[in-house]
């Protein structure tokens, strides 16, 4: 316990406990900025005054202000705290979306799913995702990242699971930001027949490329989504079968890119492009090289948490 006597570790601890409690209690911004605003307040009489300073009073301020500090971080934090989110807005009624597709979730046995941000509503400009579902028949149309909808219709809610101690699907994508749901039929959207292009689209499409070229190489269809979620991170073409049997294994791990993968391609590239070495200040644009082509891996690969992180690591 020698590492509490360090102030830095103590109000690193302070800080995630605040974090934590922000996650837990919808607490919102104002209660949090009160406190600190408060605490902060009598914490400067207390040093202007020169008094207390080594009290317990003092401390317990210092702590209060750093916790207040995380729920105030991460209440900011969420997409509800924009202003023009369309959580502060009347929406249980039809309104006329604008949407542009993000990513493709995996489906289900009855509908395809998308995540879709909002570009506006009602012609105002919005921000907020949403989760698109498409029931699947036989004319329904396969979306890709960076396709723009315009959608006539209301948003609902994510349904909660019906049994106890079930996957909670809900809560999932509330921690990825996505609160409501808003269903595709025939005749409720188009599609818009140009639309910008953005890097996620640009990268969805060399990433659908390389999946084409995959599926030429005639290879089975649970080694093709094996082979998928190991080098593009895509998971959705494993079927539930594969996946359970990785899971009971305790693999299931080796399907989502992560520290190994990213680790494995440090490697390779390290020594690929080691004879750039000899070129003057070869060292730094070898790695420059390895940087640029490791983030360019983690956009392909969809950029997931796990991804980011891994590569954020590998730079230190």
């Amino acid at each position: 316990m020698q590492l509490l006597k360090f102030v830095p570790i103590k109000l690193t601890l302070f800080l995630a406990i605040g974090i934590m409690l922000g996650n837990f209690f919808d607490l919102g911004p104002y209660p949090p900025l009160i406190v600190v605003t408060v605490a902060l307040s009598i914490l400067g009489v207390l040093m202007i005054k020169q008094r207390y300073t080594e009290a317990p009073i003092f401390g317990i301020l210092v702590g209060l202000v750093t916790m207040g500090i995380g729920i105030l971080s991460f209440s900011l934090s969420q997409p509800t705290a924009q202003s023009d989110h369309y959580s502060r807005q009347e929406y249980t009624e039809k309104h006329i979306w604008h949407v542009k597709g993000r990513e493709i979730l995996k489906s289900n046995l009855y509908s395809d799913k998308y995540v879709a941000s909002i570009i506006n509503c009602d012609g105002n400009a919005t921000s907020g995702n949403l989760l698109i579902q498409q029931p699947k028949d036989s004319n329904s149309t396969k979306y890709e990242v960076d396709d723009e909808l315009v959608i006539n219709d209301v948003v609902a809610n994510i349904n909660s699971p019906l049994n106890p101690h079930q996957f909670n699907y809900k809560n999932y994508l509330v921690d990825l930001g996505i609160y409501d749901q808003i269903k595709l039929l025939q005749n409720n959207h188009f599609i818009k027949e140009s639309s910008s292009k953005t890097i996620y689209g640009i990268a969805a499409a060399f990433r659908n490329h390389i999946i084409s070229k995959l599926h030429q190489a005639n290879f089975g269809k649970e080694e093709l989504g094996i082979i998928q979620a190991l080098l593009l991170g895509q998971r959705n073409d494993i079927s539930s079968e594969t996946y359970m049997n990785y899971k009971n294994a305790g693999a299931v791990h080796i399907l989502a890119v992560s520290g190994l993968h990213i680790g494995i391609l440090l490697v390779l590239l390290q020594y690929v492009l080691r004879p750039l070495e000899r070129l003057r200040n070869g060292k730094t644009i070898k790695l420059v090289v390895i940087v640029a082509l490791l983030w360019g891996f983690a956009l392909v690969a969809g950029l997931s948490a796990s991804v980011e992180s891994a590569v954020k690591y590998s730079m230190n």
